[in-house]
């Protein structure tokens, strides 16, 4: 099943011959990329909506303290999702990103 050239099953579901492991890897790798996605497409609009509240704070600082804390969270929630990954990747060592 596909989106475009995204491939929702991973390609070892229809060729057998390839290993489990193999497997294991393509969709671990399939999940992680869209997981990747997901959260870039959710920082980029927090960040807008971050950037909104400081236009729109007009010197409040109730919007602008929000806002400052809207950008921090994100870079955090971005760190995370990198370390989650690489979490990932020294837990399962015999499947290499590709």
């Amino acid at each position: 099943m596909a989106i475009g050239n995204i491939y929702l099953i991973p390609s070892c579901v229809k060729d057998l011959d390839t290993s489990v492991f193999g497997c294991l890897r393509d969709a671990r790798d399939t999940w992680l990329d869209y997981v990747g996605i997901f959260v870039g497409i959710l920082a980029i609009s927090s960040m807008v909506y971050a950037i909104y509240l400081m236009i729109t704070s007009n010197g409040d600082p109730q919007k602008l303290s929000l806002a400052k804390n809207v950008i921090f969270y994100v870079f955090i929630g971005i760190l995370l999702v990198v370390a989650a990954r690489y979490i990932v990747m020294i837990v399962m060592p015999g499947l290499s990103f590709k």
